[in-house]
């Protein structure tokens, strides 16, 4: 006769929770999308000054022109 074959339990005490592996895949992820923030947040930064100095260039080229 065969024996039943019962599912290997995780966690024998009944407690539950996040293995290692688990966490360290969450921990990388949440890493990899803050660097991402993090550079796209400095190219805005650098994008919003160019802007702002093209516009004042335009402001002083046309009171240059309009004197």
């Amino acid at each position: 006769m065969r024996a039943a074959m019962r599912p290997p339990q995780r966690c024998p005490r009944g407690l539950s929770g996040f293995t290692l592996i688990e966490l360290l895949a969450a921990i990388a992820i949440f890493g990899l999308m803050a660097s991402t923030v993090l550079v796209n947040l400095d190219d805005s930064t650098d994008k919003a000054l160019a802007s702002v100095r093209a516009r004042e260039l335009r402001v002083l080229a046309e009171r240059k022109l309009g004197e």
